[in-house]
Formats: structure tokens, sequence, C-alpha cells
């Protein structure tokens, strides 16, 4: 957002002091380096100000990261299976086909409350739009996962192959880091597998639901990152654990813009060996087959996985 936009953002939701280190210090100081050079610090700092007790809480809180293996799978899409957008569906769809034997739980607006109990004041934000579905989305995974323990997939992730086994604490690592990053491409958490009552998951509630409790705009639209970053800085098992996550689906991320250009079997056949899911959205039309009438990596996709069904 624009400077001054950004300005009145924080000056209405944060405070005179939290928007002079968030939006008009990094402003100034970016006229002699980059912004997020310091923006992604102050931001840093303004999260650590507000986890302070919880960070407190969780210094020698000590959780395994073994997972048993007869795990249960969650996913949600708020409005349910029959509303679903055709991608979603066949994400859906695809992770049914390659579940590897797990149970898959669909959360809706209509069973959540079935499963975890969120906070009253959280629900009423979520609502009334104050809390968009996306960010009540990490509340609600979490309170999943804290709870039952077990993989969250996200709904629009494509499943292309069986997906593994995880015996252990789970979230995907990119294949590079990026320093500039909040989370400098250590974690993913569009995928997250662990035991009930992991600490990540313990304290990212904790803190997420603290801070909901409290505003009613999000500081930025990567607080999940920022409040993980804080605890892989200041516990030591959370950063071993973060550490010895293993590089995964290292495509993820390239097929979300480029599924509709057309496909070149070579390079298909490198991403289904080489990742266990790929990440779309529901806010592109993903087509078969291009203007020329030639399939694309999308329909080549959809086209294997209809051979395999049948």
């Amino acid at each position: 957002m624009r400077f001054f936009e950004a300005f009145r953002f924080h000056l209405r939701h944060f405070g005179i002091g939290a928007t002079l280190k968030l939006a008009e210090i990094p402003r100034v100081l970016s006229k002699f380096k980059t912004q997020k050079d310091y923006y992604i610090p102050a931001l840093l700092g303004f999260q650590r100000r507000l986890n302070k007790k919880i960070i407190e809480k969780y210094q020698n809180i000590h959780t395994e990261d073994n997972i048993n293996g007869d795990y249960l799978i969650w996913t949600s899409w708020w409005q349910g299976y029959d509303n679903m957008p055709d991608i979603i569906r066949k994400c859906h769809d695809s992770l049914l086909r390659n579940c590897n034997g797990h149970k898959v739980i669909l959360i809706t607006k209509d069973n959540y409350a079935d499963y975890v109990t969120i906070p009253d004041k959280i629900v009423k934000k979520m609502r009334s739009g104050i809390i968009s579905l996306s960010h009540f989305s990490d509340i609600l995974r979490l309170s999943l996962l804290t709870k039952y323990g077990g993989m969250w997939v996200d709904s629009a992730l494509y499943i292309i192959q069986p997906l593994k086994h995880h015996d252990k604490f789970f979230m995907p690592r990119m294949a590079h880091t990026e320093n500039v990053t909040l989370c400098q491409g250590r974690w993913w958490f569009g995928v997250m597998a662990g035991p009930a009552e992991h600490k990540i998951f313990r304290y990212m509630l904790d803190t997420l639901v603290s801070y909901w409790e409290k505003y009613d705009a999000a500081v930025t639209y990567l607080m999940f990152d920022g409040f993980l970053r804080i605890a892989y800085e200041e516990f030591s098992d959370v950063k071993r654990t973060v550490d010895n996550l293993i590089v995964s689906s290292p495509d993820l991320h390239s097929s979300r813009y480029t599924f509709n250009d057309a496909v070149d079997y070579d390079r298909l056949n490198h991403l289904i060996k080489n990742n266990e899911f790929l990440s779309l959205t529901w806010r592109i039309k993903y087509k078969l087959v291009t203007d020329m009438g030639l399939p694309t990596f999308y329909g080549a996709l959809v086209a294997r996985d209809n051979q395999v069904k049948e």
C-alpha cells in the first residue's frame, strides 16, 4: 500500500509508536537502503513485544517431534465440497486419491465446531469480516493440529503422487533461502504435520489468538511467518526442528502461474517425479488446452490422473 495509506492504516490500528516504526522510519531510511531492510526488523520487533509473555511461557516447554503413523489429514473449504470452484475440487480429489491410506477430513463452516472450540471473540470477528477467512484458517489449522495432530494440507494444493508417511514434524522447506523474507526459505505452512500438542502448534495458536483478540487488522499478511520466525530465534528446540526439515516439493510454487502454458512433457514428468504437491489458486481459471488447441500443463496433468482413475 502507498505510504500515506500505510501510515493511516497503522495509526488507526496500532498507535503512533508502532506507526513510526512500521511505516514512517522504514520509508525515510529506504532512501539510503531498501525499505525491507528496515521494515522486517521493525515488524519482528513489534511482534516480539506483543509476544513477550507467550515467549516466556514456552521457554521451558518441550515436545517430541515423532508422529503416530496412523494420522489424520485435515483440509478445509469453508463453503463445503459442493461449493468448491472446479480447481479446488480437482485439488481435493487429488488429495483423496493420494492420501496413502490416511483418513481425510474436510472442515467447513458447518462442521468445524464439531472438532475444535475457537474463542467466541475470534469467531465473531471472522463472521463480521474483521478477520479474513485466510487468517481464520491459520487459527483453524493450528487448533486442529494442536488437539489431534496429523497433517494439514491447503485446499489449493494439487497432489501428484502418494503422500509420504511422515514420522516426524514436517513442513516443506524451500530449495533455496531468501534472506529478505520472514521465513528465509526455511518453511512453508501450506502443509504442516506433527503430533498433537506439538510446541510449534501450541505456541503459534497462542500467538495468533492473542493477537486477534487485541487487534482488528493484520499488521502484515505474513503474520504467521513473523511469529514462527520469532520462535525460531527464541527457542533452541524449535530451531533444531526447523533446521532438520527437508527440501520437499522444490517446484511447489512454479506451477501457479505457468499451468496454462502449452505443456512440455519433459518438464511435466520432472514435476511429477520430484514433487508431492503443487500450489495452484482458485483465482486463476486453468484451461485444459491453449487458444491454439494444445494441451496445457494443467490439462495434461488432469488427463494423466483421469487415466489413472480408469
